[in-house]
């Protein structure tokens, strides 16, 4: 039952936090207990940064805000962005095609009831300005299951929080999740919980080689040379 496990080379991460330590003396890092506080770390309004590089987008998500299928994606343009006022659901499977990338920016809350996946290629990015929640249908029975259920990039507001409906079934997902705050509400029971993670988070680093432009950051160093 703890929070960071030993890795290949024998020793658990470090677990950082900020204002409070909710970990108490135990459930930390595996046989170590190594936990930091770190105040350093600012908020970054990751909507409002997306939002000025996209320009902002001026295609308007397409109506009604419950979809069962993804929004259709211009081949014309090397991505698709969307905007959409208000809050948005997704109720049926979404799958993202290789050549298909979109970016959806979403003013209020973000409601996700049925799988979103993501063929090797595609891109999918949710930029919330509100709360994001994974609905209790989104689920596995297979408790040692590694396939995700969800995946792309999901991104909220610092104010915003994301979630996971409380269920007895196991959520996978792949990509990058940023929340200002993140409550895991799964509970496999009494039993199931010792030996499975009732959620899963899997980085996709791959993502980061099919994302649009606006979303990356270039590094500069500078540096004196001698003459």
């Amino acid at each position: 039952p703890f929070f960071g496990l030993r890795g290949p080379g024998g020793y658990p991460g470090v677990i950082s936090y900020g204002v409070f330590d909710y970990f108490g003396k135990g459930g930390v890092s595996q046989d170590t207990g190594w936990i930091a506080k770190d105040l350093t770390a600012t908020s970054i309004n990751y909507y409002e940064i997306f939002w000025a590089r996209f320009g902002p987008p001026d295609t308007p998500f397409p109506e009604p805000l419950i979809l069962a299928t993804k929004p259709p994606v211009d081949p014309t343009k090397p991505y698709t962005a969307f905007v959409a006022s208000g809050d948005v659901t997704t109720e049926g499977p979404w799958q993202i095609q290789s050549t298909e990338k979109l970016v959806i920016f979403v003013s209020g809350n973000l409601t996700i009831k049925d799988t979103i996946t993501i063929v090797p290629g595609g891109f999918l990015a949710f930029i919330v300005k509100g709360d994001i929640t994974i609905d209790r249908s989104v689920g596995t029975t297979n408790l040692s299951s590694t396939t995700p259920l969800v995946e792309g990039v999901y991104v909220t507001s610092p104010t915003g929080t994301m979630r996971t409906d409380f269920s007895p079934t196991r959520f996978v997902a792949k990509g990058t999740f940023v929340s200002g705050s993140i409550t895991l509400q799964r509970d496999l029971g009494e039993t199931n919980n010792a030996s499975y993670s009732a959620e899963l988070f899997i980085y996709n680093p791959s993502l980061l080689f099919s994302m649009p432009d606006p979303m990356k950051d270039m590094k500069i160093t500078w540096e004196e040379v001698a003459p």
